[in-house]
């Protein structure tokens, strides 16, 4: 590919490549914490800032004219990039064959556009550019960055095609993240919908919860046997709930503390010699409760027979 030289007006000597060396050692210095990953570059102040050191020391260059011009701030951050004692002139640097061989670290682009970036950016030369049309490229060297427009990035000789897959890999790349970043934003919001949601009903158990006791404490009184309120207030004369009563004239009331189905059966309290009795009305034996039970349809059909041989319990939580 056939690309424009930059015309510099620096000669290449020993004092130019100590002014580089020294730049190089006082940009890192100064910039370091700017290069770290963690961060991003401010390049307008970076190159404004070597843009003037430039200037205060441009007698440490031989330069044929001004210093500060754009040809002249483009080479300078060029070699910035590179070990400059290897290069006599600045039309052996080329920037192609190095980032062929990856002794460029790397060249991006910047993408500003996804940002909702409108105001123009510096590039390395001084020229305002257009946020969408940067590049950065990067030092394998030092680790420095500096930031060229796509009329200075074409100077470097890279081709258009390497340009072009660059940007779209980092379009697509910021595609992804920004679509991550909205995927998460709904999985959040999800999460809290869901949070209040579980909040709402937790907050409505209680008030029911709430209403329940009150309503209990404003109807019912304490039974005088097991403590709770159970008893109701307008039956002024009775001081026990139903079960605490059975129990205390010996009637047959137990607690159920294995799982009993009693929708299905009726237990009986029954003497070991009739055990076999029981037996003729499907009467089985439950081991857990130690007690005998017959189908709730049998005891149904056969009330008075099956009450002669045994008395029927009397659940408490029932």
């Amino acid at each position: 590919m056939m690309f424009e030289i930059n015309k510099t007006d620096i000669i290449f000597n020993t004092r130019f490549n100590y002014f580089i060396k020294k730049l190089q050692n006082e940009l890192i210095k100064k910039w370091e914490w700017c290069f770290n990953k963690k961060y991003n570059i401010c390049f307008d102040k970076m190159h404004d800032w070597v843009e003037e050191y430039v200037t205060n020391n441009k007698n440490l260059i031989d330069c044929v004219g001004r210093i500060n011009t754009k040809p002249n701030l483009y080479t300078i951050n060029i070699c910035l990039l590179l070990d400059i004692d290897n290069y006599s002139s600045f039309k052996e640097i080329n920037i192609l064959e190095l980032y062929e061989k990856e002794l460029i670290y790397k060249i991006e682009y910047s993408n500003y556009s996804q940002e909702g970036s409108s105001e123009k950016v510096r590039c390395a030369c001084g020229k305002k550019i257009v946020p969408k049309n940067t590049f950065h490229i990067s030092s394998l060297k030092n680790l420095i960055k500096i930031q060229l427009g796509d009329t200075c990035i074409e100077k470097t000789g890279i081709e258009t095609k390497i340009l072009t897959k660059i940007k779209k890999e980092k379009i697509e790349k910021n595609k992804k993240e920004y679509e991550d970043a909205i995927n998460n934003k709904k999985k959040l919001i999800e999460q809290f919908e869901n949070k209040i949601e579980k909040d709402k009903k937790l907050k409505e158990e209680l008030e029911n919860n709430r209403k329940k006791v009150i309503e209990e404490f404003v109807n019912y009184k304490k039974c005088v046997g097991c403590k709770k309120y159970k008893v109701v207030k307008k039956d002024y004369w009775k001081i026990m709930c139903c079960v605490c009563w059975k129990k205390s004239n010996n009637i047959n009331v137990r607690d159920n503390i294995f799982n009993v189905d009693t929708d299905k059966y009726v237990y009986l309290n029954i003497h070991f010699s009739k055990k076999d009795e029981i037996k003729d009305y499907l009467g089985k034996w439950d081991k857990d409760n130690k007690l005998w039970y017959v189908p709730k349809v049998m005891y149904t059909q056969l009330k008075k027979e099956i009450s002669k041989i045994g008395d029927v319990i009397i659940w408490d939580n029932k």
